[in-house]
């Protein structure tokens, strides 16, 4: 066989992969915004970076090659900063908590309630802090306001099942941040900057620990929770989003 059949032949196989991937992607977070429906907005966004990719790839093969050369190189720019945001994502996933013996505080970064009850993904993390609490002594320090369709602050339910499971632990509260920035950004204002231990969701631990360097913490430790399998997929690809959005927030207020 010659080797522009060879390469015809490597199309052929090349391009039904790249839109079975992306129907499949495309399906699960379009089922996946419909049974969370609270979380349909990023789930949907991604549903249509997917339905994108599917139309690109449907362009690129009817296209002249100036414009396939264009194609491919941003596709492959676009490759390598997604697995670049990956690698970063995957290294806060060692649930094995990291922390120094000059540690003052436990971290406990709040998630959204669910009409004002706590999701597993927020009693998973704080099942981890309670026991780096009980290991270390020392106090707890949450944060999370009231969001959108809720009447009750995610801090309130936090403290509430931490002194249900442990009624000695000292938990210091912060009830009006709604977001990443704002929970860490608040803290560091309640507190000197003293080596801290971090709680938060393994698929965010990365974009913590940079948001709260950015806050005025100049040494950060960090304990990973796990999350429920079937949602790792969605917070894995969202994260990347949100890693790019963060990179961008910081380079504006650099500027």
């Amino acid at each position: 066989m010659n080797d522009n059949g060879e390469k015809k032949n490597a199309v052929l196989i090349r391009r039904p992969f790249i839109n079975i991937s992306m129907l499949i992607l495309g399906c699960y977070f379009l089922m996946y915004g419909i049974l969370n429906w609270k979380k349909s907005k990023d789930a949907l966004v991604i549903t249509g970076i997917c339905i994108g990719v599917l139309l690109l790839n449907q362009i690129y093969h009817n296209c002249g090659r100036r414009a396939r050369m264009t194609v491919t190189f941003l596709s492959a720019a676009a490759g390598v900063v997604f697995v670049l945001c990956e690698i970063c994502i995957f290294s806060g996933y060692d649930r094995k908590a990291d922390y120094s013996e000059d540690s003052r505080y436990i971290i406990v970064l709040g998630s959204r309630l669910d009409d004002g009850i706590m999701t597993e993904t927020l009693r998973n993390r704080l099942d981890k802090a309670l026991e780096l609490e009980e290991r270390t002594g020392l106090p707890l320090i949450i944060s999370g306001g009231i969001t959108a369709g809720n009447s009750v602050t995610e801090a309130e339910v936090m403290k509430e099942y931490l002194l249900s499971q442990n009624r000695n632990c000292t938990v210091i509260t912060e009830d009006t941040a709604t977001n990443t920035k704002e929970n860490l950004t608040k803290i560091r204002n309640m507190t000197e900057d003293v080596p801290v231990i971090l709680v938060t969701s393994d698929f965010h631990m990365y974009r913590s620990k940079m948001i709260a360097k950015a806050a005025g913490f100049s040494e950060v430790y960090g304990a990973a929770a796990k999350v429920n399998t079937w949602d790792t997929l969605y917070y894995n690809l969202r994260e990347v989003l949100a890693i790019l959005r963060e990179l961008m927030l910081l380079r504006s207020d650099l500027n």
